[in-house]
């Protein structure tokens, strides 16, 4: 470090030293000199590289032509060395190297060539963490395109020729996606998947979205950033559409004014340029041609191309040219590019690239700001939360308070214990379900052996080795997937749930509601508040006002009378028997209280909850948290931007659903021992179903056209029943059935101040 400043301050001071010459010569020394010193606190405000003039320009690309020349210098005495060292090995004892294992003998090597990587990665710690790929049909690379982003933790992915269509698309779990689709024929296509931990749209501009060109543009909010990103394939060849790249290059720099950074990337495949030569003043390139249009696009957009090395290799694997391209706004922004091999089981084909996006205003906690968090329910120390809750002393602690009180304390404690005793697991890294330990390893392997097999110069031994461990690791994910699914399959009339989140995960088109149209005014509203407030006031029209109205009598048709004690209707094995049968895999209401944590504390849970529930029976009140209900709107048929065509799901508390039931089994008792219910009532009763009454009613047509009577059948159906049926009409018919007041003030309590979101 002090030798550093050193060096710089001497530079700084020299007399007999032109600026230019210490650009020239001394420019890597002094800006490590200026990373060193952005490090303390002092100096955090340094900024480096900032914009170049001409002059300053012509001498970077002098300075990259350098680097270059001296970084092919470098591998190419490394190389001979290598092979000189494994000559002398071969001749010296050929069946003692062939003894040694694949580890011990190229251990050297590996850690040679990962060095450099090793100290990038410390460097930056602050960026992006992108991944490219032509992947030349990305359907069946698609799995491993998904393990690699899982153990990379990968944040933007591009994807050129993806050959996939608006029937054929695949989405990546936890990211979002911006597709191109190619219209007029089969091939083509790009798409840019995006971490869901960052905030990301679609540049909707005429210049960007012309359909004759494909590519995808897109916006990207980081903590202090915004960033364009883009992805562009441009197929080999003349093509009509080459204006169109340069106008869509030239207006994103247009549109800069906006935005902080810049990150275009695709198949450009101009191999005639020689990106490695700074000035490209060795390229034999026809002036009206795209490839000198490019460049002169680049220039006057002051952007950075970063791949020097080439991008295709052939099928003995030997590299052949820079076809992929990787332009950004800054020089600064990338500092070492990674090509590894391509994905699926082909040598012939683009290599895949791998980098960092240096953020210009780094901030330490990004990922905490975005990254969201919940519980691993089926992990959880469920006899350490047991004995928890076990020690709380329940009475005291509900001592004086009224029943929304009490469940709020309990919600306090039952939030403590998940803290205390179930491990968090991030939402936006959440793990494809086939994933295995094994997956996991045989792609580090992989990686493992490419690079030992460039260090040692692509010998065969090591090659064969490679493709042996690239196979293995192909064959793994196929068996893994399979062994999934057939688990499924097994699991499916247990656990229907499995199926259908398989099925929606997998699905082509990710159902979601972008737009609808306002009866009113005939608009189509995009903005998802709007929306959301559409539905909720569609949901909300279907239930009739209540209009005070003298009431219907109606004729006592019971002499007894239904009005259970506390004590005798709430029990804690009433209470134990119902959480027996709970479902741990039902969606949690709006207090969040899981069902796989009441399953398993059922015992210690049982009190507190016996506490809550004669509380709110007693007094004929809910907790608040009772009255609120998540909706869902769910697809009917018809035209989507229509609100008439959803229905609404509601997901209402757990502890409500079970104090429900426990009033339902009382008054459904005391109906069916007064014979109160109509003998053709087959709906909600025990033993009954659609299919008894299919049976019914089979046997009275047979009857009857065996007798020789005609049978005339009419079919009918309430639109929205349950919605439309009068809470006072419906209490005072239950009060004629003999309820007592108790059940009648709890389920009047139940009915109204209900809340939806």
């Amino acid at each position: 470090m002090i030798y550093y400043i050193k060096i710089l301050k001497d530079l700084l001071v020299a007399q007999n030293i032109t600026f230019c010459n210490v650009l020239c010569h001394y420019r890597p020394i002094i800006l490590k000199a200026a990373k060193e010193l952005r490090k303390l606190t002092e100096y955090s405000e340094v900024y480096i590289n900032p914009d170049l003039t001409e002059a300053e320009r012509i001498l970077d690309r002098k300075r990259r032509e350098d680097r270059f020349n001296l970084n092919q210098q470098e591998r190419n005495n490394s190389s001979n060395a290598k092979l000189k060292c494994n000559i002398k090995i071969s001749n010296d004892s050929l069946e003692n190297a062939q003894k040694c294992t694949y580890d011990k003998l190229n251990s050297r090597l590996l850690n040679e060539s990962i060095t450099r990587e090793k100290n990038i990665s410390i460097k930056c710690k602050n960026g992006l963490k992108c991944f490219y790929k032509n992947a030349t049909s990305l359907g069946n690379k698609f799995d491993e395109l998904e393990l690699i982003a899982k153990i990379e933790e990968l944040d933007l992915i591009f994807i050129t020729e993806t050959w996939f269509s608006e029937l054929n698309c695949k989405f990546l779990n936890g990211y979002e996606s911006f597709n191109y689709f190619r219209k007029d024929r089969s091939g083509g296509g790009v798409s840019i998947y995006i971490n869901k931990k960052f905030s990301s749209y679609e540049l909707f501009d005429e210049v960007l979205c012309d359909s004759k060109v494909e590519q995808v543009w897109c916006g990207l909010q980081t903590v202090n950033e915004q960033i364009i990103v883009g992805c562009v394939y441009r197929p080999p060849g003349i093509n009509e559409a080459d204006n169109s790249i340069l106008t869509s290059i030239k207006r994103s720099n247009e549109i800069m004014i906006k935005f902080n950074g810049f990150i275009i990337c695709g198949d450009f495949n101009c191999p005639k340029i020689g990106w490695h030569s700074g000035s490209f003043s060795s390229c034999r390139i026809e002036e009206d041609s795209f490839d000198n249009g490019l460049l002169n696009t680049l220039d006057d957009c002051f952007y950075v191309q970063h791949v020097f090395e080439p991008t295709f290799q052939l099928s003995n694997e030997s590299p052949k040219s820079i076809l992929d391209l990787i332009i950004t706004d800054n020089s600064e922004r990338i500092y070492y590019i990674d090509h590894s091999p391509p994905l699926g089981t082909k040598n012939k084909g683009h290599l895949t690239l791998k980098w960092n996006y240096e953020l210009k205003f780094p901030t330490k906690n990004v990922s905490n700001i975005f990254s969201s968090s919940c519980y691993n329910f089926r992990k959880g120390d469920y006899a350490a939360f047991s004995g928890f809750f076990n020690g709380l002393n329940w009475k005291q602690i509900f001592t004086g308070l009224d029943v929304n009180q009490m469940y709020e304390k309990f919600i306090d404690y039952y939030d403590m214990g998940c803290k205390r005793f179930i491990p968090a697991k991030a939402l936006n890294k959440k793990d494809k379900s086939w994933m295995s330990k094994e997956t996991k390893d045989c792609i580090k392997k992989k990686l493992k052996a490419w690079k030992l097999y460039l260090a040692s110069g692509r010998s065969k031994e090591l090659k064969e080795e490679y493709v042996k461990i690239r196979n293995k690791f192909h064959r793994s994910i196929n068996k893994t997937v399979k062994k999934y699914e057939l688990n499924i399959a097994k699991l499916s009339k247990r656990n229907p749930k499995l199926v259908y989140k398989y099925l929606n995960r997998n699905s082509i088109i990710k159902p979601a509601i972008k737009s609808l149209k306002c009866e009113k005014s005939g608009e189509i509203i995009t903005d998802l508040f709007q929306v959301a407030s559409i539905l909720n006031d569609h949901f909300k029209s279907v239930f009739n006002k209540e209009i005070s109205e003298p009431l219907p009598s109606f004729d006592l048709k019971s002499d007894v009378e239904c009005d259970p004690d506390v004590e005798g209707l709430i029990t804690k094995e009433k209470i134990l028997e119902k959480l027996k049968e709970l479902d741990p895999n039902k969606a949690i209401g709006p207090d969040k209280i899981h069902g796989e944590v009441l399953k398993n504390c059922m015992e210690a849970f049982s009190s507190p909850i016996l506490y809550i529930f004669k509380e709110s029976y007693r007094t004929g009140e809910l907790p608040k948290l009772w009255k609120l209900a998540n909706v869902t709107p769910l697809y009917k048929g018809g035209t989507k931007s229509s609100q008439k065509n959803y229905r609404p799901v509601s997901l209402t508390c757990i502890l409500c659903k079970i104090f429900e039931r426990i009033i339902k089994d009382i008054m459904l008792k005391h109906l069916i021992d007064n014979d109160l219910i109509s003998k053709s009532q087959h709906g909600f009763l025990p033993n009954k179903s659609c299919s008894t009454n299919l049976l019914e009613t089979i046997d009275f047509i047979t009857e009857a056209i065996s007798l020789g009577f005609s049978v005339d059948i009419v079919y009918t159906d309430f639109a929205k029943a349950f919605d439309k049926v009068s809470h006072q009409k419906l209490l005072h018919k239950l009060k004629s059935f003999g309820f007592g007041d108790s059940p009648l003030n709890w389920i009047k309590s139940f009915l109204s101040g209900r809340k939806q979101r």
